[in-house]
Formats: C-alpha cells, structure tokens, sequence
C-alpha cells in the first residue's frame, strides 16, 4: 500500500518501513502494544476512553487483519487528537472575551473571528485553552497566528 501511494517498488517501500522502525523503535513497540491490547479487547480506545470496535483485528485473512491494525494505531493518534481539540474547543469557548467567535476547527487549529480590540485577549485565552489541556505527560504548545483574512493563514 505504502509503494502505491508514494510511487516507489514494493522493496523500497519495504526499506522505507524497516529505516523508520529501526530510527524510532518507541513508535514501534507503541504500535505494537496499541495493536496488541486492540487483538485483546476487539476493540481500541482513544485517550478520552472513546471506544472504535475492530471486528477484523483477529481476522484470519491477512488483508482484513492488516487493515484493522492500521485503524487501531491511527485511531489512538489520530482519534486521540480529535478529542484534545475537542477539548480545547469547549475550553476556549468559555475563555475567549464576548465578541470573538469561534468559527471552526482545521485539523488541530482554532479559527476564531474576532473585532482588532479583542485580538490579544483572544490570542491569550486561546493560548491558555489548548496549552492548558493536561492529557499528556508532555506539555502541549499552541503557535497562535493573527491574520486578517482567511486566505493568509498558513
């Protein structure tokens, strides 16, 4: 799969995967344990205790079993990062000064409309919203970016 995607032989993608499991063989072993509780439970969680349900993660078929896994550990990281924005989101609504809005969420972003006289107020609540979140044992840092239209975001 990893060879169709990046246009590389089916060897090369092989390589790819063996580099990168030997450079960082905490994700490894990670992914190993996420998958290795997921074939206990039938199911993985994500750090907030949602649960996705994995009917193929014992699948004799190695297709189907191989995509489970890949759900299991994308699940936990990606599902995971769903419910810190979450978080973050209803963390900010009560913070952020009356007359700025939250308008939308892009991946692990806040997008805020705000009046100029509200905008360091805004930028400080926002800041204190996402960096406040206390779900890892690592400190979570928010990059805060001003811009006046949407089109300038980066």
């Amino acid at each position: 799969k990893i060879a169709r995607s990046i246009g590389c032989s089916v060897t090369e993608a092989k390589s790819l995967l063996t580099d990168f499991a030997d450079k960082f063989s905490s994700v490894a072993k990670y992914r190993a344990k996420v998958i290795g509780l997921s074939r206990n439970k039938g199911y993985v969680t994500t750090i907030m205790k949602r649960r996705r349900y994995l009917p193929d993660i014992n699948s004799r078929q190695i297709g189907f079993r191989a995509s489970a896994e890949r759900q299991a550990f994308n699940t936990r990281i990606q599902g995971s990062a769903a419910d810190i924005i979450k978080l973050a989101m209803i963390r900010a609504h009560d913070m952020i000064p009356d007359g700025a809005k939250l308008i939308l969420t892009v991946h692990d972003e806040i997008v805020t409309l705000t009046p100029d006289h509200l905008v360091e107020e805004t930028r400080a609540a926002i800041k204190e919203a996402m960096e406040g979140i206390k779900l890892l044992p690592i400190p979570l840092v928010a990059d805060i970016t001003v811009v006046q239209k949407w089109g300038e975001a980066k």
